[in-house]
């Protein structure tokens, strides 16, 4: 999904940069977890907020997003 957002707004970017600008949006996004701002508590319960941003720090998901931005690298 981030590839493709990414892909959507910048459609003349290399397939190696849309692939990059996805992978650290969503190490930044699994980061952010990691915050635990009064405004980010606020949002994070609503449905927007958990597709978004999530709810909790998995460092195993920046495997799953290394091997999702690959192959979807390899579509593009």
């Amino acid at each position: 999904m981030v590839f493709l957002s990414w892909g959507v707004a910048l459609p003349r970017a290399s397939t190696a940069r849309v692939a990059a600008l996805a992978l650290a949006t969503s190490f930044a996004v699994e980061c952010s977890q990691l915050v635990q701002a009064d405004w980010l508590s606020a949002v994070r319960p609503t449905a927007l907020g958990r597709l978004a941003l999530g709810t909790t720090f998995h460092a195993a998901d920046f495997m799953a997003y290394a091997a999702g931005a690959g192959p979807a690298a390899g579509l593009g």
